[in-house]
């Protein structure tokens, strides 16, 4: 993912040497040997972290101040980061809003549950309308969309973990003539998805120098959260 800044790495190595718990009946089985106390972005937190067995514990109270979210389901823990404004800078908007690098115009028009279906596990159908904002015939994915480091197009869900696309209608890769628009389909599943685990937000990354046309924001990438509507 491009753009991250030091914060977000930070984050991500945060993540990668603490064992992370609530605290729970798994920590307090064992002796704590010592507690430190906890300073969030320079602030003192009420809380501590404590060292069993050679190694700290944090509570999951202070990952949230950091933006890393965490939910218990089906007797597992998941910790990730949700894709904030200090992870990948971006347009901000919500659904059924439009926003604009400048080379695009972009609007998340809806977001559906999907039940399984033959070949397909469980998922959540996402369409997003794309615009061409500039003055030549340009190809979404071909120009501007991310074309390295995975899937531009990321969804993340309740628990902070994400998904990326199982499929799309055709139309990314074909031309759109100037101010010209169409709506392309997302899919995106897991094994075991349930509905109440929705999604919050959905990331495009565009690339730093579009091929056509260009950006009139310094970060051309969008975030949608999708638990606001416009």
């Amino acid at each position: 993912m491009t753009m991250k800044s030091a914060s977000a790495q930070h984050r991500n190595s945060v993540l990668g040497a603490l064992i992370v718990l609530g605290f729970g009946a798994s920590a307090s089985a064992q002796s704590v040997q010592s507690s430190l106390p906890i300073v969030v972005n320079g602030k003192a937190h009420a809380t501590k972290a404590v060292t069993i067995g050679g190694q700290t514990y944090v509570p999951l109270s202070v990952l949230k101040e950091l933006g890393i979210a965490s939910a218990v389901s089906g007797g597992t823990l998941s910790v990730g980061i949700t894709g904030g404004a200090t992870q990948t800078r971006a347009l901000e908007g919500c659904l059924k809003q439009e926003l604009f690098n400048g080379n695009w115009r972009v609007t998340v028009q809806s977001v559906a549950f999907t039940p399984a279906r033959t070949g397909f596990n469980t998922g959540w159908t996402v369409d997003v309308k794309y615009a061409n904002a500039s003055a030549q015939p340009n190809k979404l994915f071909i120009n501007s969309l991310q074309s390295s480091g995975g899937d531009p197009v990321i969804l993340v869900l309740k628990d902070g973990s994400q998904l990326t696309r199982n499929g799309s209608s055709s139309g990314g890769t074909e031309q759109f003539a100037p101010a010209s628009a169409r709506t392309l389909s997302y899919f995106f599943s897991r094994p075991n998805l349930q509905q109440d685990n929705p999604p919050v937000k959905m990331l495009l990354l565009f690339r730093e120098k579009p091929a056509v046309g260009q950006y009139t924001v310094a970060d051309p990438n969008m975030r949608f959260d999708l638990t606001c509507k416009k």
